[in-house]
């Protein structure tokens, strides 16, 4: 069946209606080649993206344009061809600016959808549901009238954490939509997105989040100045937050010739040129504001001029009767549809005689209506009516406005309390206004609207300034939001003004977490300082340097292999909470410095694992071991058996405690890190992609571990070569990383996936910008991971442009702050360090005609190196070195064997990259058909994976083949 609840007139009922006045002028022409035929393309991609949706793909489209350009009448001519197929659902939304609703892009769709379920029997609504659809009704309650959704919701799983409890929602939603979609072709429609709140586009954003989205078409409408859609097509600033495929219908005013032809048509073949080209020219091609200005023709401003829009908007307000205009204030000061029966309270009039007003209004198109009941809606027709009337308001009448609307909303009974609180604001009330916007935050919150719920809190301190505890509490109630939020340095801060100079006990869980907050986004100069001092407080040391550090993490090992794993069991609440601070503390620290300095956070997690054995609760046992097995991990092939060992003692563990997502999450996590520092890669993408959607589905509080997830998944799809995959990921990453202020996300994207995709793609400015944005940030009194991501990342791009000297200088520099660093003792990063060194000596000793003998000696060496390691990946790697260095000697060969064997040991260890530049390199020695043959499909997959430029990528990470090939 096909549903719209939304019946309301669109702003494309006016280009109705000039069509109907074109038919009656004779010009029916001009206004389907300006209005019909000229949107035939974009009506066209509406319909592709249905076609699409039909083959079981979800697909997002977007229509952008200036206001009255034409937008509504697009979306109406497109879901008038979908009604002709009695099965299309369509549902349909609208964001209003003022509107303050939780999730106010999908309120009226939610709406839609209870009333199409409530028709339905029982039996199939059930057949409908997701797991979790009970708890749809926490944030969504108009939902519970559906009766088998009820009954879920007294079944509901209690879920008391509120990040966790709102991915489960978005995850119920996302199941009732595509248990729906499989039986129905639905289409979403939201109108003015972007007036969507963020924790609407949250929301959508996971209800089109790849793979196996809903197969449904999601179309949005979004009004934008010129000027800011020139700049969304030509990519300088983001069109969209959100994900999976998503296309962008673009609306161009009409061309000045044909906005001319249509003004003469509508004025019945008018001559006066000066007068066509000055209405023309005002309404800058838009049809609707062509129809409002013609509707004044003649009327001059006072410096006898033609009359500009809001003026022959104003001009016809002004000509009301005093109780329509009065009437017409009172709706466009509300700025949101307002109940019938709510506007006449407010307007002091009875309803007889509001209906009548409104017919007057209605009938000069000044507002619409829903209907003509007590309950139904009215609101301004357009938003530019909206904006001519409230621009002609002064400050006295919008307030008097103002503070009739809110007594007669809160008689009402039903108003969200920040309508209430925008209101009394505006009417001069900061106080009520304080009040009401801290009712709307806890509710949002309440509602898993985190980003709106810190705006409210927000606005509730600006407003009234509390008390000592009462500003504290609010504050607090914030710093919480901004941690569900993901917002962590923001979070930071907030509980560091609530700590205030109170350096007492009481205060310290918040320094803790003030103190994680920023290490974990990538803070750590502030987070370093915050951290020692809640260390100090709890009598924990604080490794001033990396030998320090180093010294720490050997004799807490030695420790933990005199006691061994075994713990006395105690329940959180028999424990002093002394030492939980101790072992949170110690988690903290580690968290925050395991991915940037290697031995200094795992000193820390070896401590805190300790700790948290002698604590004896199990949940921070188990934690505390999965930190610390990453941390075992990093050393590779030596502690392989010891990592298994651990993995095995927490699967154990997790089997004694009741299910925790966190530390399922932590488990896949440790599992998929150990694949891949052992270098298998398939392994490692398998566990990992479990992890990830584990800790970002199911988890709260997690970020830190989920982008340390997400970090090493892309790093191993590049040791994989799958880049397809890799540049599906990075944009979404780096863009949640950018949103939040997380700078930890933020450079290790930037230093490592963003700027290679770029490279191999040919864009070198680009992946140049990607290192600088990402260095602006990096710290300036140590050396760490980041840093020489950094360093290989500009080495990478020397050697594509061919310019060894400078790739061998960059590691020249770097190689002592590294040692210095110990990051080399991870030895995934040794490898890869030594494995690109060695081949920016060898592109460098290659680039004369004689190659450096000197240079050569020292590529040998690496070689050797990389062989010691005794890592299958890291001797393949030194095969493909080693054949370079036999094709620099002139050896064509023994170039040819290396070459053959490392393009078959690369292909069996799953690395498609190394091994297609290998094969590559091995057909170039062989010649012939065969060779071509072999370099012809080393390319082609090069150029499936998006790489532009095969010769120099091979270049890149195969030097040394010049002087044969």
């Amino acid at each position: 069946m096909s549903i719209d609840p939304d019946e309301r007139p669109s702003g494309g009922e006016v280009l109705e209606r000039l069509a109907l006045h074109a038919d009656v002028e004779g010009s029916t022409q001009t206004i389907q080649t300006g209005t019909f035929v000229g949107r035939r393309k974009e009506l066209g991609a509406l319909e592709q993206a249905q076609s699409d949706v039909r083959t079981g793909a979800g697909v997002t489209i977007l229509v952008h344009g200036e206001s009255g350009v034409g937008k509504s009448f697009l979306v109406q001519q497109f879901t008038d061809r979908l009604r002709q197929d009695p099965n299309v659902m369509i549902y349909r939304g609208r964001c209003y600016e003022r509107e303050s609703v939780p999730y106010k892009a999908v309120d009226g769709i939610v709406d839609a959808l209870c009333l199409f379920l409530r028709e339905l029997p029982s039996e199939e609504v059930i057949a409908l549901l997701p797991a979790n659809a009970g708890l749809l009704c926490r944030v969504f309650p108009v939902i519970a009238q559906v009766p088998a959704i009820a009954e879920a919701r007294a079944a509901a799983q209690d879920v008391s954490n509120p990040k966790e409890l709102r991915l489960r929602v978005f995850a119920a939603l996302r199941g009732l939509l595509s248990n729906m979609a499989r039986r129905w072709p639905m289409v979403l429609i939201v109108d003015d997105l972007q007036w969507a709140d963020a924790d609407s586009v949250a929301l959508l954003a996971q209800l089109t989040r790849p793979p196996q989205a809903p197969a449904l078409l999601l179309l949005g409408t979004q009004r934008v100045a010129t000027e800011t859609r020139q700049r969304m097509q030509a990519g300088e600033i983001e069109a969209s937050r959100l994900e999976g495929d998503v296309r962008h219908v673009y609306l161009e005013p009409l061309p000045p010739e044909d906005a001319r032809s249509l003004v003469m048509q509508l004025m019945g073949g008018s001559q006066d040129e000066a007068e066509v080209r000055a209405i023309a020219a005002e309404a800058n091609g838009h049809p609707l504001f062509i129809d409002e200005l013609i509707r004044r023709r003649g009327t001059l401003n006072h410096d006898g001029a033609p009359l500009r829009l809001d003026e022959a908007v104003w001009q016809r307000v002004r000509k009301l009767e005093p109780a329509a205009r009065k009437l017409l204030e009172l709706v466009a000061t509300a700025s949101m549809p307002l109940r019938q029966d709510t506007t006449a309270d407010a307007a002091a009039m009875d309803f007889g005689q509001l209906v009548s007003l409104t017919s007057v209004l209605r009938s000069a198109n000044f507002v619409r209506t829903t209907g003509m009941h007590r309950e139904d809606m009215i609101e301004t027709y357009h938003d530019r009516v909206r904006e001519s009337v409230l621009a002609h308001l002064e400050p006295p009448q919008r307030a008097a406005w103002h503070g009739r609307l809110a007594h007669a909303l809160e008689r009402a009974g039903d108003t969200d309390p920040e309508t209430l609180a925008t209101h009394w604001l505006g009417a001069g009330d900061p106080s009520r206004a304080a009040e009401h916007a801290l009712r709307g935050a806890d509710q949002a919150a309440s509602a898993l609207a985190f980003d709106h719920s810190v705006r409210l809190y927000r606005l509730a301190l600006e407003l009234r300034p509390d008390s000592l505890e009462a500003g504290r509490a609010i504050r607090k109630r914030l710093a919480d939001a901004l941690v569900n939020a993901g917002r962590g340095p923001e979070a930071a801060q907030t509980y560091l003004q609530i700590a205030g100079d109170d350096m007492s006990p009481a205060t310290l869980d918040l320094r803790r977490r003030a103190a994680e907050e920023y290490l974990c986004s990538g803070h750590f100069n502030e987070g370093q300082v915050v951290i020692r001092d809640v260390l100090a407080s709890l009598g924990e040391s604080y490794p001033k340097s990396q030998g320090a550090a180093l010294t720490s993490l050997f004799y807490s090992r030695f420790v933990l292999r005199l006691r061994g794993l075994t713990f006395e069991r105690r329940t959180a609440s028999s424990i002093d909470p002394g030492t939980l601070q101790r072992v949170d503390a110690l988690c903290s620290a580690g968290s925050g410095f395991s991915m940037t300095e290697p031995v200094r956070g795992s000193s820390f997690h070896t401590r805190h694992l300790l700790s948290a054995l002698r604590a004896g609760e199990p949940v921070r046992v188990t934690r505390a071991l999965s930190m610390f097995s990453i941390g075992t991990g990093s050393r590779g092939g030596p502690t392989r058996e010891q990592t298994a060992k651990q993995l095995a003692e927490i699967r154990t563990l997790m089997k004694t405690l009741e299910p925790d997502p966190f530390l399922e999450g932590l488990a896949l996590g440790v599992g998929g890190f150990a694949h891949y520092f052992v270098g298998e890669w398939d392994k490692a993408t398998e566990e990992l992609l479990k992890a990830e959607e584990t800790l970002r589905d199911h988890c709260v509080g997690a970020s830190y571990e989920l982008n340390a997830t997400r970090l090493v998944l892309c790093r191993n799809q590049i040791f994989r070569g799958d880049f397809i995959d890799l540049a599906k990921r990075a944009p979404v990453y780096l863009r949640e990383a950018d949103q939040k202020g997380d700078l930890y996300a933020s450079v290790g994207m930037r230093s490592n996936p963003t700027y290679l995709l770029a490279m191999l793609d040919g864009d070198l400015e680009r992946a140049e910008h990607e290192l600088a944005v990402a260095e602006k940030h990096l710290t300036a009194d140590s050396f760490q991971l980041q840093h020489l991501y950094c360093v290989a990342g500009r080495a990478q791009i020397d050697l594509y442009r061919g310019d060894g000297a400078a790739a061998h200088q960059r590691w020249v520099e770097s190689w002592p702050k590294a040692k210095r660093g110990l990051l080399f003792v991870v030895q995934i990063t040794d490898i890869t360090a030594l494995e690109q060194r060695a081949r920016s000596m060898l592109t460098l000793a290659t680039a004369t005609a004689t190659a450096d003998a000197a240079l050569l000696a020292k590529v040998d060496a690496d070689i050797a190196a990389l062989e010691g390691k005794k890592m299958p990946w890291s001797s393949a790697l030194a095969s493909l070195l080693r054949a370079g260095l036999h094709a620099a000697r002139g050896d064509k060969a023994r170039a040819l064997d290396a070459a053959t064997s490392a393009a078959n040991t690369l292909t069996g260890l799953g690395m498609r990259l190394q091994a297609a530049v290998a094969r590559r390199r091995q057909g170039e020695l062989l010649g012939g058909g065969q060779g071509q043959a072999l370099v012809a499909d080393a390319n082609a997959w090069m150029h499936g994976q998006g790489i532009r430029d095969p010769d120099r990528i091979t270049a890149v990470y195969a030097p040394g083949f010049a002087r044969l090939t």
